[in-house]
């Protein structure tokens, strides 16, 4: 009796851990993109696009693994990056924050935050994030930049 009762837990946390996978958010496709930050003359900017091309360049730049489940949501003060995937239960909104180190990027489920996760990542991403915003707004999102979004 003992034994089932333990081998019942077990299936239960697997479900669990099954329930808390995240999306692999480079082979998803993009449906939208939006990205606000701050600069040094601007409290608020931001860029967004539906647009096909620009998404796959943006995704084919988005590379991640080793992603981990974390128990807080982590936010950056300068720079909020929103991408709506299509799931398989329908569309979903993840907002990533870059760190600062470029190896690392954090997600979170804005519909529900306890889908939260980390991942390993590649400086690409924010490179080509940055082309761009350079090519359409003349700026650029700098994750070391000293400044704040507004609060909401």
């Amino acid at each position: 009796m003992k034994r089932l009762a333990v081998l019942l837990l077990s299936v239960v946390a697997l479900s669990a851990c099954e329930q808390q996978r995240a999306p692999d958010l480079s082979e998803t496709p993009w449906r939208a993109f939006r990205v606000d930050f701050c600069t040094e003359i601007s409290e608020h900017e931001y860029w967004e696009t539906r647009d096909v091309d620009k998404l796959v360049l943006l995704q084919s730049a988005f590379y991640i693994e080793n992603t981990q489940p974390t128990e807080a949501i982590v936010r950056s003060r300068n720079h909020q990056i929103f991408v709506v995937i299509d799931h398989e239960l329908g569309p979903s909104t993840w907002q990533l924050t870059l760190k600062r180190d470029q190896q690392y990027v954090a997600m979170f489920n804005t519909a529900d935050p306890t889908q939260s996760y980390q991942a390993q990542t590649d400086p690409m991403f924010y490179r080509a994030l940055n082309t761009l915003l350079k090519s359409h707004m003349n700026e650029s999102l700098d994750i070391f930049r000293k400044c704040s979004l507004p609060e909401a």
